[in-house]
């Protein structure tokens, strides 16, 4: 997918938001800077629906996510337990957002597929 193409469907996912896109080290979404990064190496050789559905992601942490700087940890001493919080927030909060994106998106379901711990 052309990044042209996928500058105007982050738009219009991110609502009044207007964020920017632009090649990063990973797929991320930058809360201060209003900013998706994907990976150009990725967004190159995926098919369109992967990018869409990448770009889905993104944008629910853009509509519904409470941005890391605005969270306060100060009754966390350790730095270590710090990162380790914000990795494991950041693993449930896929799932809320994704659920989020479903609800309010109903071609998401196309691309992001509800989660099964089925075995």
């Amino acid at each position: 997918m052309r990044s042209s193409d996928m500058r105007k469907l982050a738009n219009i996912l991110s609502g009044s938001l207007q964020v920017s896109i632009a090649p990063g080290e990973a797929w991320a979404y930058n809360h201060r800077k209003r900013e998706i990064y994907y990976k150009a190496s990725e967004a190159a050789i995926l098919d369109s629906d992967s990018v869409t559905s990448m770009l889905l992601h993104e944008s629910g942490h853009i509509k519904y996510t409470t941005p890391w700087h605005q969270i306060t940890m100060s009754e966390i001493a350790n730095e270590h337990v710090a990162i380790l919080q914000k990795l494991l927030l950041n693993a449930i909060e896929d799932f809320r957002i994704e659920d989020a994106i479903r609800a309010n998106y109903p071609f998401a379901m196309d691309f992001l597929p509800e989660y099964s711990f089925q075995a």
